[in-house]
C-alpha cells in the first residue's frame, strides 16, 4: 500500500526523536488485549488482499459496525482481537512481527497501528505530538531521565485522524482566549511541576493556583496578549504563589473521607454490591476490622505505606513522578475540546475541571503505588514503571473516563482551594 501520510513539524517532548518500536523485542506487545480501530482506506485494502493466507485472517478478524441514523450514519471497522486466542492479533507471526508489514511494508499498517504509541492533536495551526505510557519504550524514554523533560519541534508523519480544535469555533470569548493561550499556559504549568525546590504536592498546588490566576485575569477582562506576556515573562512565577501548602494529611478520618470520595468519583465499587448482600458484607468486614470503621483502617494502611515506603522512594527518585506529571500536563491539560465548545462552558468551570483532573491523576498514581508497595514491602523503579503501565492501561488510556471522574470530583467541592487541598492526602 502506498504512503498517503504527510509530514509536518510537531511540538513534542525531545525524547520522541529517540523513539523506535521494540518490535519483536517488546516485553509487552501492543498487538494484544484490545480491539484495534481500522480506518476506511486500510479496511478496503485488507478486504482485497491478494495473499490468500492473509486474506483468510482478515475475513476472520476484521469487523464492521454501523452507527448513527440517516445522514449521520457512519461505518467503522476494527480488528477483533478480543475474540482471538489469548486476545492476540492473528497477523502477529511466531517471530512477533506483523505479517502485513512483512508482506506489504509499513504503510500497510492501519492508522492506529502505524502511529501507536504516538498520538497527535492540533489547535488552530499548531501541531502537537505525545505518546502513550502503555508502551515500555515510551516509559523508559519519558520517565527514567533524571534531567528535566524538555520540548522542541520535530519533523514526523502526522495522523490524519488527530484530534483538533479551531479556537474560532469557541463561542464564548473568554473561553476562546483560554484555549488560544493553551501552549503558553501548559509551558508555565510545567515550569511549576519542574520546580525541584518543592515537594511534588506543593508543585502541583502551585500549578493549580497558576490556573486559578489565569482564569481570574481572563474573567476580569485582561486581553490575550497581556496575559501571554505575563506567562512568558519573568513575573509568571508570581501567579503560582500558593494559596495554601501543607504537609501531607495525617488524619485517618479525613483520609477515610477522601477514600470514600475517590471511590464515588472513580466508581471502583466499594459500595457496588447489591442491597441484599451489602449488610452481610459490612458485618463481615466489621468483624475482621474489630469494630473499627473499615474505611478508616484502609486510610491508616494507606498512610503507613505512603509515609514509610513511598516517601523514601520519592525523595530518592523525585524525577519519576515529576516526569509523569509533566507529560500529563503536556498531553492532557486543556484537552476536553468538545466540552469547551458547549454554550454552558465558562472559564471558571474549565479551571475547576482541570484542577479536579490533576487531583484525580495524582491520587490514582499515589494509591496504585502505595498498594503495590504494601504488597511487597518495598518499592523499586521497576515497580514504579509497572504501576505507570497499569494506571495508563486501566485509567489514563480512556480520557473520557478520566474526564467523567474529574467532573464528578469537581462537583464534590464548592471551591478550588478545597480541591487543591486533596493533593496533600
Amino acid at each position: 500500500m502506498e504512503n498517503y501520510y504527510q509530514t509536518s513539524y510537531c511540538y513534542s517532548p525531545s525524547w520522541m526523536k529517540e523513539f523506535k518500536c521494540l518490535a519483536e523485542n517488546c516485553p509487552q506487545t501492543c498487538c494484544q488485549g484490545w480491539n484495534i480501530p481500522v480506518d476506511e482506506k486500510h479496511a478496503s485494502f485488507y478486504q482485497n488482499l491478494a495473499d490468500k493466507n492473509l486474506h483468510e485472517i482478515t475475513d476472520s478478524t476484521l469487523r464492521k459496525i454501523s452507527t448513527g441514523k440517516g445522514k449521520n450514519r457512519s461505518t467503522e471497522y476494527f480488528l477483533n482481537l478480543l475474540k482471538q486466542t489469548d486476545e492476540l492479533c492473528p497477523f502477529l507471526s511466531e517471530a512477533k512481527l506483523c505479517r502485513l508489514q512483512e508482506k506489504y511494508g509499513e504503510f500497510a499498517l492501519s492508522d492506529t497501528c502505524f502511529f501507536f504509541p504516538r498520538y497527535y492533536w492540533q489547535i488552530d495551526s499548531s501541531l502537537f505530538l505525545s505518546a502513550s505510557l502503555s508502551c515500555p519504550k515510551v516509559r523508559e524514554l519519558a520517565l527514567l531521565n533524571p534531567n528535566r523533560m524538555d520540548f522542541e519541534s520535530i519533523e514526523t508523519y502526522i495522523d490524519p485522524n488527530a484530534d483538533w480544535l479551531f479556537c474560532e469555533f469557541i463561542r464564548d470569548d473568554k473561553c476562546r482566549i483560554l484555549l488560544k493561550l493553551r501552549d503558553d499556559i501548559v509551558k508555565a504549568l510545567i515550569k511549576c511541576v519542574q520546580n525541584r525546590g518543592k515537594k511534588m504536592p506543593d508543585r502541583l498546588a502551585n500549578a493549580c493556583n497558576l490556573l486559578i490566576g489565569i482564569g481570574e485575569m481572563i474573567e476580569n477582562g485582561m486581553d490575550e496578549e497581556a496575559i501571554r506576556n505575563i506567562l512568558i515573562g519573568p513575573s509568571s512565577g508570581e501567579l503560582s504563589d500558593p494559596i495554601l501548602t501543607s504537609d501531607e494529611c495525617e488524619d485517618s478520618v479525613r483520609l477515610s473521607e477522601w477514600i470514600k470520595i475517590l471511590n464515588e468519583c472513580l466508581n471502583w465499587g466499594l459500595e457496588g454490591a447489591s442491597k441484599s448482600s451489602i449488610a452481610i458484607q459490612r458485618n463481615m468486614i466489621s468483624l475482621l476490622a474489630g469494630g473499627t470503621d473499615p474505611i478508616i483502617l484502609m486510610a491508616e494502611h494507606y498512610r503507613i505505606g505512603r509515609d514509610n515506603i513511598m516517601e523514601l522512594f520519592s525523595q530518592k527518585y523525585t524525577y519519576l513522578s515529576e516526569n509523569f506529571m509533566v507529560l500529563f500536563f503536556f498531553s492532557d491539560c486543556l484537552k476536553q475540546f468538545s466540552q469547551y465548545q458547549q454554550e454552558s462552558t465558562t472559564v471558571e468551570r474549565i479551571v475547576k475541571f482541570e484542577i479536579a483532573q490533576v487531583v484525580i491523576v495524582w491520587s490514582l498514581l499515589k494509591i496504585q503505588a502505595v498498594n503495590k508497595a504494601l504488597q511487597i514491602g518495598l518499592f523499586t523503579v521497576d515497580m514504579f514503571l509497572q504501576v505507570i503501565a497499569e494506571t495508563d492501561r486501566d485509567f489514563l488510556h480512556y480520557p473520557a473516563y478520566i474526564g467523567q471522574c474529574a467532573q464528578r470530583l469537581s462537583m464534590k467541592f464548592d471551591s478550588n482551594e478545597k480541591l487543591i487541598e486533596c493533593l496533600f492526602y
